[in-house]
């Protein structure tokens, strides 16, 4: 009994006397890898999978590799912390993992999938009109190379001129099958001439793929499409 009470105290002293500095970190390191592939705006699969370019935002100094030409990567040596994976290639909508924690040890993470091809398709003479029975008309001209002649176009309304692909108040996707070069029609629902836009409504198209990439951005709450070709004329009209 004397043994162990004298055990307990010269344990309790040696926690004590330990000072803070004394206590070393673990410093553990964690390792991402996957494969990416990459398709054409109309889905279909492509053989372009080398230098796809990884990154980890956030990093110092910054940890990136590029793809083999199988579209396998491997980063090592990541500290732990907290990151946004950035998947990017020339010509193609980027992907983004953020707030991506690495905590270390010996299981690596997986990221992979598909990069999609960024959209050729365009539209000009984009344009509003109300008809003579107060209906709502949104038209243009839409430029496609598609064989099987539709189209993704995806359009973005504001109540202001200062209108883009990540700032506006409503959006839609639409399928258009007009040939190349040809215009094109929308009627509009009336909510479109009420709430915010009941005085004036403001309206862009861009080009869209059909297997739409993007990510969700946490600073705007947004989901933001990559995959977006060149943006049209911004179009206007006031209602009375």
């Amino acid at each position: 009994m004397k043994n162990l009470i004298l055990l307990t105290i010269l344990l309790i002293i040696a926690f004590c006397s330990c000072k803070k500095n004394e206590i070393l970190p673990i410093d553990l390191k964690g390792t991402i890898q996957g494969t990416w592939y990459t398709r054409d705006e109309f889905g279909n699969t492509v053989d372009d999978r080398i230098k796809v370019v990884i990154q980890l935002e956030g990093s110092d100094p910054l940890i990136k590799t590029e793809t083999d030409i199988e579209g396998r990567y491997v980063l090592n040596n990541i500290p732990t912390g907290t990151y946004n994976l950035i998947i990017s290639k020339d010509g193609y909508g980027e992907f983004q993992t953020q707030g991506l924690q690495i905590v270390g040890g010996d299981e690596p993470l997986y990221s992979g999938g598909f990069l999609v091809q960024k959209s050729s398709t365009r539209v000009s003479n984009l344009y509003l009109e109300l008809d003579d029975n107060g209906l709502l008309y949104l038209k243009g001209i839409i430029h496609q190379n598609n064989p099987w002649g539709m189209v993704f176009v995806r359009f973005y309304f504001h109540n202001s001129e200062d209108i883009s692909s990540i700032n506006y108040l409503k959006t839609m996707n639409l399928i258009v099958s007009e040939p190349n070069g040809s215009e094109f029609s929308f009627r509009l629902y009336d909510n479109y001439k009420t709430g915010d836009f009941a005085s004036k409504l403001h309206a862009i198209a861009y080009g869209e793929s059909e297997w739409s990439g993007g990510y969700y951005d946490i600073a705007s709450q947004q989901y933001v499409i990559t995959t977006l070709g060149e943006a049209s004329n911004v179009a206007k009209i006031e209602f009375n």
